[in-house]
């Protein structure tokens, strides 16, 4: 069931209690986005890169010093692929570093907006 899933995805990436801590619209949003999901995955997965972007994109990647291995190892992928790019951890962050950690997520995009 969809709620089911959304609860398990929620605590997969947030960490224990993180579906309890979700207000009831929230959670709402979250049942009702559930399906887009391995879509998502799919999508992120499956596109390739390709050297002409590889060689122009200019990306910063921010992760959390504490986040999944799933998601280091999307990053580790990212920085082989682009040659340009600058990777910044972020410390004590997890997956959900842009919501725990917004300001300092927010200076690093400020950072490479200037740099770029």
């Amino acid at each position: 069931n969809a709620t089911f899933a959304a609860h398990l995805f929620t605590e997969f990436w947030g960490g224990v209690g993180a579906w309890q801590a979700l207000n009831r619209i929230k959670r709402n949003n979250m049942v009702q986005w559930i399906y887009k999901a391995p879509l998502d995955f799919e999508a992120l997965l499956d596109e390739p890169v390709g050297p002409a972007i590889s060689q122009e994109l200019r990306v910063t990647l921010i992760y959390g010093q504490r986040t999944r291995p799933q998601t280091s190892r999307i990053i580790d992928l990212l920085n082989d692929e682009i040659p340009a790019a600058i990777v910044r951890e972020m410390q004590g962050a997890d997956h959900m570093g842009p919501f725990v950690f917004r300001d300092r997520v927010m200076n690093e995009i400020l950072r490479h907006l200037k740099q770029r």
